[in-house]
Protein backbone atom coordinates (compact mmCIF):
# COMPACT_ATOMS: atom_id res chain seq x y z
CA UNK A 1 0.00 0.00 0.00
CA UNK A 2 1.21 3.62 -0.88
CA UNK A 3 0.80 5.36 3.01
CA UNK A 4 1.66 8.95 3.70
CA UNK A 5 4.59 9.64 5.71
CA UNK A 6 2.14 11.02 8.55
CA UNK A 7 0.70 7.43 8.65
CA UNK A 8 3.45 6.39 11.36
CA UNK A 9 2.67 9.03 13.52
CA UNK A 10 -1.10 8.68 13.54
CA UNK A 11 -0.15 4.92 14.37
CA UNK A 12 1.95 5.17 17.78
CA UNK A 13 -0.92 7.75 18.94
CA UNK A 14 -3.90 5.19 17.75
CA UNK A 15 -2.66 2.23 18.66
CA UNK A 16 -1.36 3.50 22.44
CA UNK A 17 -4.98 4.47 22.71
CA UNK A 18 -6.94 1.17 21.73
CA UNK A 19 -4.35 -0.97 22.70
CA UNK A 20 -3.93 0.83 26.33
CA UNK A 21 -8.08 0.42 26.37
CA UNK A 22 -8.31 -3.36 25.01
CA UNK A 23 -5.99 -4.40 28.02
CA UNK A 24 -7.33 -2.68 30.36
CA UNK A 25 -10.33 -3.94 29.97
CA UNK A 26 -9.13 -7.34 29.91
CA UNK A 27 -6.86 -6.94 32.74
CA UNK A 28 -9.73 -5.46 35.11
CA UNK A 29 -12.23 -8.41 34.33
CA UNK A 30 -9.44 -10.64 35.03
CA UNK A 31 -8.80 -9.23 38.36
CA UNK A 32 -12.49 -9.82 39.42
CA UNK A 33 -12.51 -13.58 38.68
CA UNK A 34 -8.84 -13.69 40.38
CA UNK A 35 -10.74 -12.42 43.34
CA UNK A 36 -13.24 -15.09 43.70
CA UNK A 37 -10.87 -17.56 43.39
CA UNK A 38 -10.50 -18.29 40.24
CA UNK A 39 -7.33 -20.19 38.74
CA UNK A 40 -5.40 -17.56 36.60
CA UNK A 41 -5.89 -19.41 33.56
CA UNK A 42 -9.70 -19.90 34.09
CA UNK A 43 -9.63 -16.46 35.41
CA UNK A 44 -8.75 -15.35 31.86
CA UNK A 45 -11.20 -17.64 30.38
CA UNK A 46 -13.96 -16.06 32.03
CA UNK A 47 -12.62 -12.71 31.35
CA UNK A 48 -12.25 -13.43 27.79
CA UNK A 49 -15.55 -14.27 27.76
CA UNK A 50 -17.33 -10.79 29.64
CA UNK A 51 -15.00 -8.49 27.53
CA UNK A 52 -14.18 -10.20 24.04
CA UNK A 53 -17.98 -8.86 22.90
CA UNK A 54 -17.38 -5.64 23.75
CA UNK A 55 -13.77 -5.24 22.93
CA UNK A 56 -14.40 -6.69 19.25
CA UNK A 57 -17.55 -4.73 19.14
CA UNK A 58 -15.59 -1.29 19.78
CA UNK A 59 -12.55 -1.99 17.52
CA UNK A 60 -15.49 -2.97 15.11
CA UNK A 61 -17.25 1.07 15.73
CA UNK A 62 -13.20 2.05 15.23
CA UNK A 63 -12.25 0.38 12.04
CA UNK A 64 -15.32 1.07 10.51
CA UNK A 65 -15.07 5.03 11.39
CA UNK A 66 -11.58 5.15 9.83
CA UNK A 67 -12.41 3.41 6.72
CA UNK A 68 -14.87 6.27 5.96
CA UNK A 69 -11.81 8.50 5.26
CA UNK A 70 -11.43 6.48 2.32
CA UNK A 71 -14.63 8.97 0.86
CA UNK A 72 -12.51 11.71 1.62
CA UNK A 73 -11.31 14.12 -1.37
CA UNK A 74 -7.72 14.39 -0.22
CA UNK A 75 -5.67 11.14 -0.99
CA UNK A 76 -3.52 11.79 2.21
CA UNK A 77 -6.62 10.90 4.44
CA UNK A 78 -7.79 7.78 1.72
CA UNK A 79 -4.65 6.33 2.74
CA UNK A 80 -4.83 7.30 6.01
CA UNK A 81 -8.09 5.23 6.66
CA UNK A 82 -7.17 1.61 5.79
CA UNK A 83 -3.86 1.92 7.31
CA UNK A 84 -5.30 2.81 10.56
CA UNK A 85 -8.27 0.21 10.06
CA UNK A 86 -5.73 -2.78 9.89
CA UNK A 87 -3.80 -1.89 12.53
CA UNK A 88 -6.60 -1.65 14.77
CA UNK A 89 -7.72 -4.59 13.43
CA UNK A 90 -4.08 -6.14 14.58
CA UNK A 91 -4.15 -4.64 17.81
CA UNK A 92 -8.04 -6.28 18.39
CA UNK A 93 -6.43 -9.56 17.39
CA UNK A 94 -3.66 -9.12 20.01
CA UNK A 95 -5.87 -7.85 22.38
CA UNK A 96 -8.04 -11.17 21.91
CA UNK A 97 -4.82 -13.59 22.09
CA UNK A 98 -1.22 -12.53 22.30
CA UNK A 99 -2.08 -10.31 25.58
CA UNK A 100 -3.96 -13.39 27.27
CA UNK A 101 -1.77 -15.75 26.53
CA UNK A 102 1.15 -14.01 28.07
CA UNK A 103 -1.02 -12.88 31.12
CA UNK A 104 -1.99 -16.68 31.54
CA UNK A 105 1.54 -17.75 31.84
CA UNK A 106 2.59 -15.24 34.17
CA UNK A 107 -0.66 -15.22 36.80
CA UNK A 108 -0.46 -13.03 39.41
CA UNK A 109 3.07 -12.04 38.61
CA UNK A 110 1.40 -9.65 35.89
CA UNK A 111 0.33 -6.91 38.88
CA UNK A 112 3.95 -7.72 40.34
CA UNK A 113 4.83 -5.25 42.84
CA UNK A 114 1.37 -4.55 43.78
CA UNK A 115 -0.87 -6.16 45.03
CA UNK A 116 -3.52 -4.35 45.09
CA UNK A 117 -5.51 -6.11 42.30
CA UNK A 118 -6.77 -8.04 45.38
CA UNK A 119 -8.92 -5.07 46.95
CA UNK A 120 -12.16 -4.67 45.60
CA UNK A 121 -12.35 -1.29 43.89
CA UNK A 122 -14.72 1.19 44.84
CA UNK A 123 -16.48 2.85 41.57
CA UNK A 124 -19.60 4.81 44.19
CA UNK A 125 -20.20 7.25 41.40
CA UNK A 126 -20.45 4.92 38.47
CA UNK A 127 -22.04 2.24 40.68
CA UNK A 128 -25.10 4.58 40.94
CA UNK A 129 -25.06 5.57 37.43
CA UNK A 130 -25.63 2.08 36.48
CA UNK A 131 -28.35 1.20 38.82
CA UNK A 132 -29.70 4.35 37.75
CA UNK A 133 -28.85 3.59 34.46
CA UNK A 134 -30.75 -0.13 34.59
CA UNK A 135 -33.75 1.08 36.34
CA UNK A 136 -35.09 4.33 33.93
CA UNK A 137 -33.22 2.92 30.54
CA UNK A 138 -35.69 5.27 28.53
CA UNK A 139 -34.58 8.77 30.58
CA UNK A 140 -30.95 8.20 29.67
CA UNK A 141 -31.78 6.98 25.76
CA UNK A 142 -34.12 10.41 25.76
CA UNK A 143 -31.86 12.31 27.15
CA UNK A 144 -28.63 11.52 25.80
CA UNK A 145 -29.99 11.62 22.07
CA UNK A 146 -31.75 14.85 22.80
CA UNK A 147 -28.15 16.62 23.69
CA UNK A 148 -26.91 14.24 20.51
CA UNK A 149 -29.75 16.53 18.29
CA UNK A 150 -28.55 19.67 19.36
CA UNK A 151 -24.88 18.81 18.57
CA UNK A 152 -25.98 18.08 15.17
CA UNK A 153 -28.16 20.78 14.57
CA UNK A 154 -24.78 23.34 16.06
CA UNK A 155 -23.05 21.53 13.64
CA UNK A 156 -24.93 22.60 10.96
CA UNK A 157 -22.87 26.18 11.37
CA UNK A 158 -19.94 24.55 11.36
CA UNK A 159 -17.76 25.40 8.24
CA UNK A 160 -14.61 22.91 7.96
CA UNK A 161 -11.23 24.02 6.20
CA UNK A 162 -8.09 22.08 4.90
CA UNK A 163 -5.87 25.24 6.72
CA UNK A 164 -4.45 23.14 9.71
CA UNK A 165 -2.85 26.79 10.84
CA UNK A 166 -6.50 28.44 11.50
CA UNK A 167 -7.10 26.94 15.35
CA UNK A 168 -3.39 28.28 16.37
CA UNK A 169 -2.67 30.20 19.28
CA UNK A 170 -2.12 33.86 17.30
CA UNK A 171 0.76 34.19 20.08
CA UNK A 172 2.95 31.14 18.26
CA UNK A 173 6.06 31.93 15.72
CA UNK A 174 4.31 30.52 12.89
CA UNK A 175 1.28 32.60 13.57
CA UNK A 176 3.35 35.70 13.91
CA UNK A 177 5.78 35.21 10.72
CA UNK A 178 2.38 34.79 8.82
CA UNK A 179 0.58 37.78 10.10
CA UNK A 180 4.16 39.59 9.14
CA UNK A 181 4.08 38.00 5.40
CA UNK A 182 0.83 38.75 4.49
CA UNK A 183 1.40 42.41 5.12
CA UNK A 184 3.29 43.20 1.87
CA UNK A 185 2.07 39.80 -0.04
CA UNK A 186 -0.84 38.13 -0.81
CA UNK A 187 -3.01 36.09 1.22
CA UNK A 188 -1.63 32.56 -0.82
CA UNK A 189 1.93 33.67 0.17
CA UNK A 190 2.47 31.71 3.20
CA UNK A 191 1.07 28.07 0.72
CA UNK A 192 2.05 29.32 -3.03
CA UNK A 193 0.32 27.01 -5.64
CA UNK A 194 2.47 25.46 -8.66
CA UNK A 195 0.66 25.26 -11.94
CA UNK A 196 2.65 22.03 -14.67
CA UNK A 197 2.25 22.26 -17.85
CA UNK A 198 3.60 19.23 -19.69
CA UNK A 199 3.69 18.52 -23.41
CA UNK A 200 1.47 16.79 -24.96
CA UNK A 201 4.21 15.89 -28.35
CA UNK A 202 6.97 14.97 -25.83
CA UNK A 203 8.30 18.22 -27.76
CA UNK A 204 9.89 20.85 -25.85
CA UNK A 205 7.09 23.32 -24.97
CA UNK A 206 6.36 26.39 -27.13
CA UNK A 207 7.38 29.23 -24.71
CA UNK A 208 5.26 31.84 -26.54
CA UNK A 209 2.29 29.85 -25.42
CA UNK A 210 3.35 28.91 -22.25
CA UNK A 211 3.83 33.19 -21.45
CA UNK A 212 0.35 33.55 -23.12
CA UNK A 213 -0.93 30.89 -20.79
CA UNK A 214 0.66 32.42 -17.59
CA UNK A 215 -1.00 35.71 -19.26
CA UNK A 216 -4.32 34.20 -18.93
CA UNK A 217 -3.82 32.94 -15.72
CA UNK A 218 -3.19 35.80 -13.93
CA UNK A 219 -7.13 37.59 -15.21
CA UNK A 220 -8.41 34.29 -13.42
CA UNK A 221 -10.53 35.61 -10.34
CA UNK A 222 -8.65 34.14 -7.32
CA UNK A 223 -5.38 34.66 -8.58
CA UNK A 224 -3.25 37.49 -7.55
CA UNK A 225 0.26 36.91 -8.65
CA UNK A 226 1.57 34.61 -11.52
CA UNK A 227 5.24 34.11 -11.14
CA UNK A 228 7.89 33.79 -14.17
CA UNK A 229 7.60 30.25 -16.09
CA UNK A 230 10.60 27.61 -14.83
CA UNK A 231 11.48 25.00 -17.01
CA UNK A 232 12.57 21.75 -17.06
CA UNK A 233 15.78 20.52 -18.18
CA UNK A 234 13.88 18.85 -20.99
CA UNK A 235 11.82 21.94 -21.88
CA UNK A 236 8.80 19.53 -22.02
CA UNK A 237 7.33 21.06 -18.26
CA UNK A 238 7.14 23.91 -16.97
CA UNK A 239 6.60 24.97 -13.37
CA UNK A 240 4.42 28.28 -12.71
CA UNK A 241 3.88 29.53 -8.83
CA UNK A 242 0.87 31.30 -8.38
CA UNK A 243 -0.01 33.55 -5.08
CA UNK A 244 -3.92 33.11 -4.37
CA UNK A 245 -6.01 36.09 -2.90
CA UNK A 246 -6.92 33.26 -0.49
CA UNK A 247 -5.07 31.15 1.88
CA UNK A 248 -3.76 28.05 0.37
CA UNK A 249 -5.45 26.15 2.37
CA UNK A 250 -8.87 27.75 2.86
CA UNK A 251 -12.34 26.62 0.97
CA UNK A 252 -12.02 29.76 -1.50
CA UNK A 253 -8.67 28.73 -2.56
CA UNK A 254 -9.72 25.36 -3.20
CA UNK A 255 -12.70 26.82 -5.43
CA UNK A 256 -10.01 28.96 -7.31
CA UNK A 257 -8.35 25.93 -8.17
CA UNK A 258 -10.97 23.28 -9.18
CA UNK A 259 -13.12 26.47 -11.05
CA UNK A 260 -11.48 28.72 -12.72
CA UNK A 261 -8.00 27.27 -13.07
CA UNK A 262 -9.55 24.17 -14.09
CA UNK A 263 -11.74 25.57 -16.36
CA UNK A 264 -8.21 27.32 -18.56
CA UNK A 265 -6.11 24.63 -18.37
CA UNK A 266 -8.49 22.02 -20.02
CA UNK A 267 -8.99 24.08 -23.19
CA UNK A 268 -5.19 24.41 -24.00
CA UNK A 269 -4.22 21.16 -25.69
CA UNK A 270 -0.62 22.31 -25.03
CA UNK A 271 -0.94 21.01 -21.83
CA UNK A 272 -1.70 17.76 -20.18
CA UNK A 273 -1.59 18.40 -16.51
CA UNK A 274 -2.33 20.98 -13.79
Amino acid sequence: MNVASTVTAMLIVVLFGVGTDYVLFLLFRYRERLRVGEEPKLAMVSAIARVGPAIATAAGAVIIAFMALILSSLSIFRSLGPALAIAVATTLAAGLTLIPAVVSLLGTRVFWPSSAWKSEPKGARFDLLGRNLGRHPGRFALASGGFLVILAIAATGFHPSFNLTSGSDNASQSTVYGNVLLKGYPAGAEEPTSVYLESTTRRPLDLVAVDAYRSRLATVRGVAQVGAPRLAEHGTVADIQVLLSAPGMSNAAMATVRGPCSRLWTRLPLVAGL
